[in-house]
């Protein structure tokens, strides 16, 4: 106790001789740093915004959700006019996700970043915000949130805390068809090889499409002890293994579709499709759908590896709670 009060008071120090910086300033030195405004191009010319002070005020508007009106009345950056047109031609999704990607290969190309990861791994997870009224983006009945109106923001960072991806998602929306989202859709030149999710992002078909696109996917997955482990032989080979087995899996199934399986799977990879809307139409398919049921029984072999290194590897399942917390 006495080690974590000194602890607690360092830091207090530490804190105490920083100087009160305005965000607008921090903005400002991090534009010098990286040059991240010049991805906000105008929607005509491309030219980016020619002056700052007004399009930081119109971005920090738009990140606090404060609203263009209230910012030109606290800032004096410009009216609220003059913060709308910097809005209009030049803040769209395009021009968020080339900044963010300018923001991310910024922050990977720091020495100290190196402290924090490798750089090959990224985790992404799902933060509910309440809403004001209900709406259709609010979803109906959850069972996490009751009847209140919600929204998910999903966000996909680096184990260097570099800022990935986000993507807005309804509050009864499943999140593991967007997990994929963030470590293919990102434009940012980090090399990622690994995927970490809590039990939210975790299916049998991201384990699937992980494996097939050449991707590590280790999430920690939920209620393990209440899961089947899966094979191509019948379980009584496994001895006192058996009762984990579930059924055999069906080998011809998945010759049979390997050819649909490989176009999937190369939309993803190239961009052609995103792959939330391809994952939102396999797993709303169940049994009668012959893909989809293709694509479990891939992800099941995966599922059942990962599940029997995560019971013989204290290493893995440290790296996946450590990464995951960093969320």
């Amino acid at each position: 106790d006495a080690g974590h009060d000194e602890g607690r008071h360092l830091t207090l120090a530490c804190y105490g001789m920083l100087p009160a910086t305005r965000i607008t300033d921090v903005l400002s030195q991090v534009e010098r740093w990286t040059g991240f405004t010049r991805h906000f191009g105008h929607v005509s010319t491309g030219l980016p915004p020619g002056d700052e002070r007004t399009f930081l005020a119109t971005l920090i508007a738009e990140a606090t959700n404060l609203g263009l009106s209230r910012m030109a009345e606290v800032c004096g950056a410009g009216s609220r006019r003059a913060l709308l047109r910097m809005q209009t031609w030049h803040m769209r999704e395009e021009t968020f996700r080339a900044a963010l990607a300018c923001l991310t290969d910024a922050i990977h190309a720091e020495p100290i970043a190196a402290w924090f990861g490798q750089g090959h791994r990224a985790s992404a997870d799902g933060q509910a915000f309440y809403l004001g009224g209900p709406g259709e983006a609010g979803g109906a009945v959850n069972a996490h949130y009751g009847r209140d109106p919600v929204v998910k923001i999903y966000t996909t960072i680096t184990d260097r805390y570099a800022p990935l991806h986000q993507t807005v998602i309804a509050g009864t929306a499943g999140e593991a068809i967007h997990a994929l989202d963030g470590i293919l859709g990102h434009d940012s030149n980090a090399n990622l090889t690994a995927l970490h999710v809590d039990g939210g992002g975790v299916s049998d078909i991201v384990f699937a499409t992980m494996h097939l696109l050449g991707l590590d996917f280790e999430p920690r997955i939920p209620r393990l002890s209440d899961r089947r482990l899966y094979a191509f032989e019948p379980s009584k080979h496994y001895g006192r293994l058996a009762p984990l087995f579930g059924h055999r899996l069906d080998r011809d199934l998945i010759v049979s579709h390997w050819p649909d399986i490989e176009r999937v799977i190369c939309a993803m990879r190239d961009g052609t499709v995103k792959p939330s809307l391809i994952l939102k139409k396999l797993s709303a398919y169940r049994q009668q759908n012959s893909l989809a049921a293709a694509l479990r029984e891939i992800g099941r072999i995966e599922r059942t590896l990962f599940t029997l290194r995560w019971f013989e590897d204290p290493a893995l399942r440290r790296t996946v709670t450590a990464e995951l917390n960093k969320g």
